[in-house]
Order: C-alpha cells, then sequence, then structure tokens
C-alpha cells in the first residue's frame, strides 16, 4: 500500500475497510487530490464519494483528477449562507475560523480573502447522498469543526467512521472538547493518532473486538514522499546509466579520432619525407643537368678554338 495521507490516516482506514471492494466517502476540506489526501489510496482501488474543497485552484486539480467524484466548491458550516474564507500560503492552513485568521494576518500568511458559499451536512447528505451509505467522512476545517458538525443530524448523516482533527492548526494542543458533545450519541472513540480522532457508529462492527493500534510494519505500506524519493533515485540511476554509455560512447570515438589523427600524422610525415627526398632528387638531377650543360659548352668551345687555329 502507498499512504498519501498526512498522519497515516488512509492506513488505519484501510485495515478498516480491508474487506470492502467498492465503498462510498465523504471529504470535508479534501484540499489536494493526491497530497496529503486521505481518499487518493481509496479513489485508486475503485471506490468513489463527495470531495468539498472552497479554494479554486485546488477545486480545479480534484476535477480533473477526480471524475468519478462528487467535487464540491463550497464551505461547510452550521448553516447556510456566505462567509469570508482566508487562503493562506500554505494550502492546507486556510480557515474560515476569524480568530485563527486574525493570527495568520499578524504573521503576513494570507494570500487572498473570498467570500464563499456555505452549505451543511444535512444540505449535502439530501442533495447528494441520498440513500447511499457512506463509509468514512473526514472533517479537516482548520478550526471549524464544531461549525461543521453544528450542521448535522447524525440520525440521518450516518457515516461508518468519522475522521475528525482534533488538534488546533499547527499545534498539538487539543480542542476535541470544543466539539465532541455533537457526536458522541451516535459515534464512540476508536482511535486517536495525534492529530486525528476516530470515531466508529455505535451499534456498527468498528464498535466491538476492534483494537486499533498505529500504523505498523505489518501494514506493509510506504509513505508517498517515500515512493516519489524512490522512483527520483530509479530516474536519477537510469539517466545516470545513458550519460554513462553516452561518455563510453564518446570516449570511443575519441579514441578512433586519435588513432585516426595519429595515422594521418604518421602519413603526413612519410608524405613530408618523401617531399623531401624527391626535392633533394630533383635538386642532384639539377645539378648534374648544370654539370653536363657545363661540359657541352667547354666541349663546343675547344672545337670552335680548334677550327679558329685549323685556318
Amino acid at each position: 500500500m502507498i499512504s498519501y495521507a498526512q498522519n497515516f490516516e488512509d492506513v488505519i482506514l484501510e485495515r478498516l475497510f480491508k474487506s470492502r471492494k467498492i465503498g462510498f466517502y465523504v471529504d470535508i476540506g479534501a484540499c489536494h487530490p493526491i497530497y496529503d489526501s486521505v481518499t487518493h489510496h481509496f479513489y485508486l482501488k475503485g471506490w468513489s464519494g463527495i470531495n468539498v474543497e472552497p479554494q479554486p485552484k485546488l477545486f480545479i486539480e480534484l476535477k480533473a483528477a477526480r471524475e468519478r467524484d462528487i467535487n464540491l466548491q463550497y464551505c461547510v458550516g452550521a448553516q447556510s449562507g456566505n462567509q469570508t474564507f482566508y487562503i493562506t500560503r500554505d494550502i492546507g492552513t486556510s480557515t474560515l475560523n476569524q480568530v485563527i485568521a486574525e493570527q495568520y494576518r499578524e504573521e503576513r500568511s494570507i494570500d487572498q480573502e473570498l467570500t464563499v458559499e456555505l452549505v451543511t451536512l444535512n444540505q449535502i447528505w439530501s442533495e447528494h447522498v441520498g440513500d447511499r451509505q457512506v463509509d468514512f467522512m473526514k472533517i479537516d476545517v482548520e478550526g471549524y469543526e464544531r461549525e461543521v458538525l453544528s450542521g448535522a443530524d447524525f440520525s440521518l448523516v450516518a457515516p461508518s467512521v468519522l475522521v475528525i482533527e482534533a488538534t488546533i492548526p499547527n499545534s498539538q494542543a487539543l480542542c476535541h472538547e470544543q466539539w465532541e458533545e455533537l457526536v458522541l450519541d451516535y459515534y464512540q472513540l476508536i482511535y486517536f493518532d495525534g492529530l486525528n480522532r476516530f470515531y466508529a457508529r455505535k451499534g456498527s462492527q468498528f464498535c466491538t473486538g476492534v483494537e486499533v493500534v498505529p500504523p505498523n510494519v505489518f501494514d506493509q505500506f510506504k509513505p508517498y514522499p517515500h515512493v516519489l524519493l524512490e522512483k527520483a533515485n530509479e530516474s536519477l540511476t537510469l539517466d545516470n546509466e545513458a550519460l554513462r554509455q553516452q561518455i563510453q560512447t564518446v570516449l570511443k570515438q575519441l579514441l578512433h579520432k586519435d588513432t585516426a589523427l595519429d595515422d594521418a600524422g604518421h602519413a603526413y610525415e612519410n608524405l613530408l619525407m618523401a617531399y623531401e627526398q624527391k626535392e633533394r632528387d630533383l635538386q642532384s638531377m639539377l645539378v648534374a643537368l648544370q654539370s653536363k650543360e657545363e661540359e657541352l659548352r667547354n666541349t663546343q668551345k675547344n672545337h670552335c678554338d680548334e677550327d679558329d687555329a685549323a685556318l
């Protein structure tokens, strides 16, 4: 298994729903379709569900990557309406919570303020879930959990498992006491992973005989960043091998060129030596011709002198 979730939530859920080949989820605050996604593993398995994400860029990515899912560009609250949504530089910390937003404003980490439409969980169930059984619902809304849960009638909104972020954003301080009372009539706590609290529907198979332990070696999973690192290393190894082969080929070509240059150099030296020898031979022939001409001139002169004397 590859775990795409931030805190291995999908490993725990896979363990709980291992026997379910096809299932349905609801993701409130879905964020990115792959990175830190609690639902991506299940989508790859063939599951489908509902993703609620107000951030425009992330919503576009969700629509592109999750064609089988219902993707909603809303925020979820206690009642329908409109509210300011604070988009931060770190896409995973954007919030509707004005107190937290003020802190982000002081830190100058808010990039955009956006007016968004609010819907309730009751509306989502009425308009999009209907009679379908929801296996799990994840809620990650950066300090707005109570408002999200307040908009649900849990006698009708009935996922088998709830996964709710239970710490104050960017801290380990617990905040579940702010909203837990809203779910305890229908749900029982079965696990806390240091970030999220997992609740099972009372009367479900997950409330009895299920001991939830942290993700471990027996789950046989790899974190997605680890997989990306392995792929990058494999790609780098292949690139290095290809480069090594290219270098070997170039070295062989250079070696052939060096040999050819050496051969050409030797041939040039031989030609130069032959040329110089020819030049010496020509010089010798020229000297011999000049000597012959001198002899001829001397012979002709002697003949003329003899002729003159005879006369």
